[in-house]
């Protein structure tokens, strides 16, 4: 009880991480070892770690990735999610570890839709917006084809929609036709919606990638990483929705 009063003082201001592994049948195992056997069941950690307004995390990784992300972005205020790509397999990739956890493409506008269709074909770029029967969503791959200007024009066009809660990119700053300015512009766009968090998946940059985070912009070593991140960041957008407003997350 006194854990979670201090730990709901405490994540009104700053966000705490536990990483503590799901009680499986090897870990109960392991855990007869050591102190850890006074674990208990996971179902109280979860419930404790919720009204605690702490983020958990199941792996190390995860948890890396999570204070990486907590560290450098805003929380998210919504579990809808743009995701703007240079390359196909890893944008499919952040889209399987969204899936992962509570986390969907936010859908547009019929005006924005038409917006970014004006960008894709200004830059005569050979992709095409996400249907559903009822909805375009804010996903965009460009398959190796689109220029910093392109990438980051895209992005704005989605982050300016209400339903809009954040963006993960994926610029490929290797690909021959991605200029080195490409921190820049995401900067820029960052300070154009500061209350919208940013996360950059990018083929390792040994040039550009410090010059991301020299700007306040995480990059992440894979797209899965990247998705870890804008996960952590949703979740403090619930816990300082739940402790600050006491509004639970209904979507």
């Amino acid at each position: 009880r006194e854990f979670i009063n201090v730990c709901q003082q405490v994540s009104k201001k700053k966000p705490i991480v536990a990483l503590k592994l799901p009680m499986t049948k090897e870990v109960k195992m392991a855990a007869k070892s050591h102190t850890g056997s006074l674990a208990g069941v996971a179902g109280i950690y979860k419930e404790v770690f919720r009204k605690a307004g702490v983020i958990r995390c199941d792996s190390t990784r995860q948890f890396v990735n999570s204070i990486k992300a907590l560290h450098f972005q805003p929380p998210a205020w919504g579990n809808k999610i743009a995701l703007v790509a240079n390359t196909g397999g890893p944008a499919a990739m952040a889209l399987y570890r969204m899936s992962r956890y509570n986390l969907e493409l936010a859908p547009i506008s019929a005006n924005a839709a038409t917006e970014a269709n004006e960008v894709i074909n200004k830059h005569r770029m050979q992709t095409s917006l996400i249907k559903t029967d009822s909805e375009t969503l804010a996903f965009c791959d460009m398959t190796g084809g689109a220029t910093s200007e392109a990438i980051v024009e895209i992005a704005e066009v989605f982050l300016k929609e209400d339903t809009v809660s954040g963006a993960i990119i994926i610029p490929r700053t290797d690909a021959p036709v991605v200029s080195k300015d490409s921190p820049a512009r995401v900067a820029l766009l960052s300070k154009m919606f500061p209350k919208k968090p940013i996360v950059v998946y990018n083929l390792p940059d040994p040039i550009v990638d410090p010059i991301f985070e020299s700007y306040g912009i995480p990059v992440f070593s894979s797209a899965e990483d990247a998705v870890d991140g804008m996960n952590a960041l949703v979740e403090r957008g619930n816990i300082l929705k739940r402790l600050l407003y006491k509004k639970e997350n209904l979507v």
